[in-house]
Order: C-alpha cells, then sequence, then structure tokens
C-alpha cells in the first residue's frame, strides 16, 4: 500500500485521499468556503470532487503546478479538455500563416496544440513539468499523427531555456495557466520567453472571466466589493487550509516589456483573451 506524506507530516494512503476521506471530514461551511475558490476541471466526474479536494487539503502546495505533481492519473487523466472551438477562434485570429512559431507553457495533454497541428499548424511545442501530463500529451500526439507538428518539452514553463526551441517565437498562448504559479516565477517565465520573441510576437493570456454584459451594468462600487469578497475568500482559504493556489498578477505588468494590450472575443469557444503585442 503506498504512503502519501503530505507537507503537514501525517502520512495518508492512497486509497484514503482517492475515497475523499479528508473532504468528508470537513464542515459544511469549510467545504463550501473550499469548493467556492478552488474549482476542478468540469469534465471531473462529480464523484472524484471528493477526492479532488483531499489531495489538496492534504498538500497544502503553494500553486496550482505543484498540487498537479502530487494527484494520480485516476484525477489528472479528467483535467483534460476538449479545445476544438479554441482552436478555431486561434485561426481565425491567427489567420493563414501556419509556418508560425507556436509555444503553450502549461499545456497539459496537449490537446489545444493537436487541435492547431490539425488545422494546419505545424511549429508548434508544449512545455509540461507534469510526468504523467506530459505522458498523456505524447501520447495524444502519436495518436493523432501530428508528431511532425508539436514538439513536447518536459519542463518547468519558468525555467526552460525558450532559445533551446532555436528559432524566434511568434505566438505564446497562456490558456488557464496566468496566475497558477507564483508571480516571481511567471516574470521569470515571461523573462526567458522574451528574450526569445519575434519582433512582431504576440503573447495570449486567457480565458478572461469579465462577467459579459451583466458585468457593463455593475457600478465601479458594485465591481469593487464583488473583488473584496473574492479576495476575502482567497485568504480564509489561505488560512484555513495554508493554501494558495490563485496569485493575481495583473497582465498590465507585461508593459514593462514593450507590450500593449486589448482584448479580443474568441466567439467559438466562447472566451474573452488579452492580446499583448509590441505593435
Amino acid at each position: 500500500m503506498n504512503k502519501v506524506k503530505s507537507s503537514s507530516d501525517i502520512t495518508f494512503t492512497d486509497e484514503e485521499l482517492l475515497s475523499g476521506k479528508l473532504f468528508h471530514q470537513l464542515s459544511d461551511k469549510e467545504k463550501t468556503l473550499l469548493t467556492s475558490v478552488i474549482k476542478p476541471s468540469r469534465y471531473m466526474s462529480d464523484d472524484l470532487l471528493p477526492a479532488f479536494y483531499s489531495y489538496i487539503i492534504a498538500y497544502k502546495v503553494p500553486n496550482e503546478t505543484e498540487l498537479l505533481l502530487k494527484m494520480p492519473e485516476e484525477l489528472l487523466k479528467y483535467i483534460d479538455a476538449d479545445y476544438s472551438a479554441l482552436a478555431l477562434d486561434f485561426k481565425e485570429e491567427l489567420g493563414d500563416a501556419t509556418d508560425l512559431t507556436i509555444v503553450q507553457p502549461g499545456c497539459g495533454r496537449a490537446d489545444l496544440l493537436v487541435r492547431l497541428a490539425k488545422l494546419g499548424f505545424s511549429g508548434l511545442y508544449g512545455i509540461e513539468c507534469n510526468t504523467l501530463q506530459f505522458q498523456g500529451a505524447q501520447k495524444k500526439i502519436t495518436e493523432a499523427g501530428v508528431t511532425d507538428k508539436v514538439t513536447m518539452v518536459r519542463a518547468f514553463a519558468q525555467d526552460y531555456d525558450y532559445a533551446k526551441i532555436g528559432k524566434k517565437i511568434d505566438v505564446v498562448i497562456i490558456h488557464n495557466f496566468w496566475g497558477v504559479i507564483e508571480p516571481p516565477s511567471t516574470y521569470k517565465m515571461i523573462e526567458g520567453l522574451n528574450k526569445c520573441l519575434a519582433d512582431d510576437a504576440r503573447i495570449y493570456i486567457g480565458p478572461l472571466r469579465l462577467g459579459g454584459k451583466d458585468k457593463k451594468k455593475q457600478s465601479l462600487l458594485a465591481r469593487y466589493w464583488k473583488g473584496y469578497r473574492w479576495q476575502r475568500r482567497v485568504m480564509k482559504v489561505k488560512q484555513k487550509f495554508g493554501i494558495q493556489i490563485l496569485f493575481n498578477i495583473p497582465v498590465l505588468s507585461l508593459a514593462q516589456y514593450g507590450f500593449k494590450r486589448d482584448t479580443l472575443f474568441f466567439k467559438n469557444a466562447d472566451h474573452h483573451y488579452i492580446r499583448q503585442a509590441r505593435h
């Protein structure tokens, strides 16, 4: 029986964590607090949610990347997603320039890259540190028959030397990865990428949760109060469970690297995205 030692020095078995034992021990109020801040993939079935949250409680990880390094395949396989709609949006955005060099840090099982390859793009690179996710990506790429178009690199996105790609990077896609690692690591990643970007490179960051039309109708005070309550919940989760896997990293700060921003709406995926470009 495999023993799992959490950051609190209490030993659990994989069976105990997968049974959701730690989550079931929480009060209803604690469950509501935890699940309101930290949400798994919508592809994960309800019966696995207690196991997902039990791993979070056990390890008290500092960021989502390290959390995923702890989780077994039984949970990780449900974090994979179908990005066919988002790939269509990027195809419309990038046009016929299918020879672009495109990099996705924290690409998971590379579904978006595989979809882009099937749409004709060929210079695709995925950066993923998690062994199980990396192996899942390699399998998906092979099964899709796009091994000549998608290259996987097993590395932490903030530590990888992007010069090893061997050519200037035209497009960076940061999907569900902004704010997942701590601010110093995020800026280290951007600085590493920035050294290898083409002059007219673009960085796409998303999805944004703007709240659609309803948000436009809210007063400034209402929006401030909503943001304040959210930050309070995040802080309570950190205090109660010793966990912080969401970080507030202003996208505006990329201006220091010479980028200007605008917001796009990708209609197929129903996502808002930030586009950062030097021109």
